[in-house]
């Protein structure tokens, strides 16, 4: 009897605590991608790299969990699809900052463009503002008090687009070596990724807003 009750129990508390858990990690990647970026020895940039590493597959392991969860309650806090939707981009968004930084390694990239150091700086307080607001999901009765965060991170994410797109059309005027060109756009793209995924994330929290504000 009791475990029918907390199959159809709809608190959700283990949800929250997977949803903060991931959040609080993100915060963690985003802290060391930006030291990477800026760090000139190779040998501080691989325990970097490491580091992201342990923290990504931490992540792969409570999204696992919360999957878990969902397929074995009746009743969530909220609407499957959109937990579904927020952990899956929240994991791409820690999958990113790993590839980027594996990828400036593998590519070489020993300078790096000033671009992405500022859409660096940009992501670690969007990153912040984001697990701000799902530390706070829990809370329904003040939910709408969110929105001033996702307009935030979305006016960050905007303007980190812009950023990249004039760096992409500065590869396409300036460079002259064609793997350097490859290479470049390369990297530009998976950052455009990255901060597609926080835009997502960030439309995912506003339905939730939406639907229980």
């Amino acid at each position: 009897m009791m475990s029918i009750r907390k199959l159809f129990s709809p608190s959700g508390t283990k949800f929250y605590v997977f949803f903060e858990e991931v959040a609080q990690n993100l915060v963690a990647m985003s802290d060391l991608f930006i030291a990477t970026l800026y760090e000139s020895d190779p040998g501080k940039r691989q325990v970097h790299l490491q580091q992201l590493v342990a923290l990504d597959k931490a992540n792969d392991l409570v999204t696992h969990r919360l999957f878990n969860e969902l397929g074995r309650k009746f009743i969530t806090p909220f609407d499957r699809e959109d937990i579904h939707s927020l952990i899956s981009t929240l994991k791409s968004i820690a999958a990113h900052l790993l590839g980027i930084t594996k990828q400036l390694k593998s590519y070489h990239i020993d300078n790096i463009p000033q671009a992405t150091k500022n859409v660096a700086g940009n992501l670690q307080l969007m990153i912040k503002q984001l697990a701000e607001a799902i530390s706070k999901l829990q809370d329904k009765r003040h939910l709408e008090q969110l929105y001033p965060f996702c307009q935030e991170i979305k006016k960050m994410a905007d303007r980190c687009t812009s950023l990249t797109d004039a760096a992409i059309a500065r590869v396409y005027s300036d460079e002259q070596n064609p793997y350097e060109v490859i290479k470049k756009l390369d990297h530009y793209e998976m950052v455009h990724n990255m901060l597609n995924r926080c835009y997502n994330a960030t439309s995912v929290i506003e339905s939730v807003i939406i639907k229980y504000a």
